[in-house]
């Protein structure tokens, strides 16, 4: 569940909250690769016309997409997922940023 951003500024300070957030495209593209969307996934393969269905949903998640711009005016710290950095460079980065190292 997202918390929205102006209720975050109350509730938590800019060491307390990192924002992992993903491009729209990577978002859209990778999403039904998860685990935990593999039961939709195979629902939507199962339609008379699947690609026609999935194609709809990757629309509406497209619209429903939180613009990445929002989560870098919130004032706290966002790493953008990309393909450069690896988990463990993220991993350290939110180490940092938590002052846990």
């Amino acid at each position: 569940m997202l918390i929205p951003l102006e209720r975050l500024k109350h509730i938590a300070d800019y060491h307390q909250v990192i924002l992992l957030v993903a491009p729209l495209e990577m978002l859209v593209e990778g999403y039904f690769g998860r685990e935990d969307k593999r039961e939709m996934y195979e629902c939507i393969l199962s339609m008379p016309d699947p690609q026609e269905t999935m194609a709809n949903v990757k629309k509406a998640l497209r619209k429903c997409a939180i613009p990445l711009e929002a989560f870098h005016k919130s004032g706290f710290r966002c790493l953008v997922r990309d393909d450069k950095r690896s988990t463990q460079e993220t991993f350290r980065e939110m180490e940092q940023h938590f002052r846990l190292g």
